[in-house]
């Protein structure tokens, strides 16, 4: 075989020529093809997490004036906001508490706590 102005030596056989560059074709596509797999993987972000399922709670026989749902509902919103703290849970207070008069007129209240999660900026 003779060289060519240095290079490796050329086959002169066409065929094992051919087969020669179809093999450093299919080399550099699956090292592409890997390399594509491997840098989408490393810049998909993670999933966001659900938001969480919150149950409600009753907090009752709280006699007299003076409370809100807010003082009377913080006690859980702060046990939920340790639980998810991916999250800023808050009180829904459009919820109005009920209320029972009895013959005295000393009012009774209970307060429905219903909470809000929403996804803390990232």
């Amino acid at each position: 075989m003779a060289l060519d102005e240095g290079n490796a030596p050329s086959p002169k056989n066409p065929i094992v020529r051919f087969l020669g560059i179809a093999t450093a074709i299919i080399v550099a596509l699956t090292a592409l093809i890997v390399a594509i797999k491997h840098f989408s993987e490393a810049v998909r972000p993670e999933p966001e997490k659900p938001l969480p399922i919150l149950a409600s709670t009753d907090v009752g026989n709280i006699k007299g004036s003076g409370h809100t749902v807010l003082t009377e509902c913080e006690k859980q919103r702060q046990l939920y906001a340790v639980q998810n703290p991916d999250f800023n849970i808050s009180i829904d207070e459009s919820v109005q508490p009920s209320a029972d008069k009895d013959i005295l007129g000393t009012v009774t209240y209970t307060f429905h706590c219903h909470f809000v999660a929403t996804r803390k900026p990232k």
